[in-house]
């Protein structure tokens, strides 16, 4: 029984090891958790401990929220934006992932590509949210990234513009 008691206590001393940085927030579907593992270099995004989105962040930091709105969001009750962070000067950030949200605890995950430029403005209604990436120069090379505006709105993901 103590030695059971000990591998116990060690296995979980190493799991947490392996954790460079977690950061967690409350939701309508119950606990948010995101994570950067150094041990797979996985960024893993959980609910209520359950893995529902997995991003390779080998040369990344752990992803930032960029919005988090609870509406109507056409049968999404709450939506969290998250944007990867890349390291290195390749990218004004990275990807966006929006997680549509639902008291039943059931989610959605809908992408959006993004690499440079000005970063993104997030915009919440009552019912939609919208996520404009200015127009601007890009990090490297020469001329103009143009804007580019997205919607999540009926719990759909729309490019506009």
């Amino acid at each position: 029984m103590k030695n059971l008691f000990l591998s116990l206590i060690l296995s979980h001393i190493v799991v947490l090891s392996a954790v460079a940085e977690q950061k967690s927030l409350p939701t309508v579907a119950g606990q948010l958790t995101y994570l950067l593992n150094e041990t797979t270099s996985q960024c893993e995004v959980r609910l209520n401990q359950k893995i529902i989105l997995k991003l390779d962040c080998e040369g990344a930091y752990l992803p930032a929220v960029l919005g988090n709105f609870r509406g109507n969001f056409g049968g999404v009750d709450q939506l969290v934006v998250f944007q990867e962070l890349p390291m290195g000067n390749a990218c004004n950030g990275g990807p966006l992932h929006l997680i549509g949200l639902r008291k039943n605890q059931s989610y959605l995950i809908k992408p959006i590509d993004f690499c440079g430029g000005e970063d993104p403005v997030v915009k919440a209604s009552d019912s939609s949210v919208t996520i404009t990436f200015p127009s601007g120069p890009p990090n490297r090379g020469k001329g103009r990234i143009p804007t580019e505006k997205w919607e999540f709105k009926n719990a759909k993901l729309i490019r506009i513009r």
